[in-house]
């Protein structure tokens, strides 16, 4: 995957950080309720369920894209530090996502995820700034699976969530190729300088040494 290990600590921090919306995601992502048939299509119904991790792949994707557009600068600097900057921006596209799910239950969560997307490119702080000011859950309270239903959010991105007919629909057996498409640009192999490069250097993860 184009987000290596970046992806799993992103999901182990948000775990750790935000247990109520993990909990909540973990509920939503196993929900395997028929979506209801629309039009005259013989395609085989499918239910709410979708891969947890295989959009928290997405997101890492999303935070880095913003981080690289500089959109979260003013935050980092207020803060004096990237990572938690970062991590919260992936925290709030999985609020998001998990907002519209529940608002509009109905609707197939592919064409939730184009419209976090779209959102992410038009406004990443609008998003970051959303997740910041939304109230405390008491993000230290135990985790325990599986729980009846999810708590809902209150914070939206747009006012009616109506879907537009040109609507990027993306199903999750395509998410691991859209991922990819921005590998190059992310990892740096486009010609630009990634960031991952300035950090580390450009050596590869497996030439890494630990000496005692």
């Amino acid at each position: 995957r184009s987000m290596k290990m970046l992806s799993i600590l992103q999901m182990l921090h948000l775990v750790e950080l935000d247990p109520i919306l993990a909990r909540n995601l973990f509920v939503l992502a196993n929900d395997t309720s028929l979506l209801p048939v629309t039009g005259t299509s013989r395609a085989k119904q499918q239910d709410r369920s979708w891969p947890l991790m295989c959009v928290g792949i997405l997101f890492t994707k999303e935070s880095i894209v913003a981080l690289r557009s500089g959109a979260l600068n003013g935050e980092i600097n207020k803060s004096k530090a990237v990572m938690p900057v970062l991590h919260c921006f992936h925290h709030a596209c999985f609020w998001e996502f998990s907002r519209l799910l529940q608002k509009s239950s109905n609707v197939h969560h592919a064409h939730h995820l184009a419209e976090i997307r779209k959102a992410c490119a038009a406004n990443p702080l609008k998003i970051y700034q959303n997740y910041m000011k939304k109230p405390s859950d008491n993000p230290r309270s135990p985790i325990r699976f599986p729980v009846e239903g999810a708590v809902p959010a209150n914070e939206e991105i747009s006012g009616d969530n109506e879907v537009p007919d040109d609507a990027e629909v993306v199903a999750f057996d395509d998410l691991s190729g859209m991922i990819d498409s921005d590998e190059a640009a992310i990892n740096g192999s486009s010609g630009r300088k990634s960031i991952f490069s300035s950090l580390f250097g450009n050596k590869k993860a497996s030439k890494f040494e630990v000496k005692g």
